[in-house]
């Protein structure tokens, strides 16, 4: 377990935390989930960043960095629209893409040992969506654009994980897996 790692790890243990933060009311819903959120997005920064200063990138990282951040964003939009600060169909048309890139990574590892890494547009996507949902916390109406605009560069990023996975040279399995 690295530095790295460990701060993924520590996002994905946020999410219940900023669940339960933003289905409060103010003072506390809004600061505290504002907080969690903030802290979210730093791990997210600081990991990638120790990982690739320290030389200490993973597998483990590979996979556990994106899932993080998808847990975070998904339980962010779900709860923001059960209090009604954006729609339901944010996370819904998210949460399929998320849910079809997770099976599609699965089977891709399960095939061929292989992960694909973050695209810049996946990270813009997330830089995004963190934002819009800071903005849906305080009512912004800017928010549900912002989050719109994460989305599509999801969806995007998602096309673009579909068609590396399709057009890299396949490594042949060992035959003891």
């Amino acid at each position: 377990m690295t530095v790295a790692n460990l701060l993924s790890a520590v996002r994905l243990l946020l999410a219940p935390l900023l669940a339960y933060l933003l289905c409060l009311p103010w003072p506390w819903g809004t600061v505290g989930s504002a907080a969690v959120l903030a802290l979210a997005g730093l791990t997210d920064v600081a990991d990638g960043y120790l990982a690739r200063r320290l030389k200490e990138e993973t597998l483990l990282g590979r996979v556990l960095d994106p899932v993080a951040d998808k847990v975070v964003v998904l339980t962010a939009l779900a709860a923001l629209a059960v209090r009604g600060k954006l729609p339901l169909w944010a996370g819904g048309v998210l949460a399929v893409k998320e849910v079809a890139q997770v099976a599609g990574g699965a089977f891709l590892w399960r095939r061929s040992r292989r992960v694909i890494k973050a695209s810049p547009l996946g990270k813009g996507a997330t830089v995004l969506l963190y934002l819009g949902i800071a903005l849906a916390v305080f009512a912004c109406p800017l928010a549900q654009f912002v989050v719109g605009l994460g989305i599509l560069l999801s969806l995007g990023a998602g096309w673009g994980y579909l068609c590396q996975a399709f057009l890299q040279k396949e490594r042949p399995r060992p035959a003891d897996e």
